[in-house]
């Protein structure tokens, strides 16, 4: 049995997001571009404690280690990254799986990436910040 949620980016607040989701008890995939901010977050904030927390230092892994639908919390700087992280992850997401941009991005930047991910015509807007391929029949 995979994670219930990832979290991809372990800045203060993917950090505290993460063991806020295993501490009111499910399980979470964690991961940063930085294979070592992921492995320090585990070893200082982690390690040794009963939490639901496990850590990747390879994309495709850590996807691959949810629960479908796979739910993806992405806690990345607002901006270009946001974009960046979209375009790599979504090789990895399949029908009904969910991405969530929980960061502080701009709304004009929010609706220039729905406008393109609405083109695309494989993906569907829920809200603002939640998207998911078609073929997801519920939230989960």
């Amino acid at each position: 049995m995979g994670s219930y949620a990832g979290v991809y980016g372990l800045g203060v607040m993917g950090q505290s997001l993460a063991l806020n989701i295993a501490n009111h008890g499910y399980s979470v995939s964690v991961y940063n571009r930085h294979a070592d901010v992921t492995r320090e977050f585990m070893v200082r904030r982690v390690e040794g404690q009963d939490k639901s927390v496990v850590g990747f230092d390879n994309l495709k892994n850590f996807v691959e280690s949810l629960d479908r639908p796979r739910k993806v919390i992405l806690m990345v700087k607002a901006g270009e990254v946001v974009d960046m992280v979209s375009e790599e992850i979504m090789p990895y997401l399949q029908p009904g799986d969910i991405l969530v941009d929980a960061g502080n991005s701009y709304y004009k930047d929010t609706e220039r990436r729905i406008e393109a991910l609405l083109r695309e015509g494989n993906l569907l807007l829920r809200n603002r910040r939640v998207w998911w391929r078609k073929g997801c029949s519920s939230w989960a």
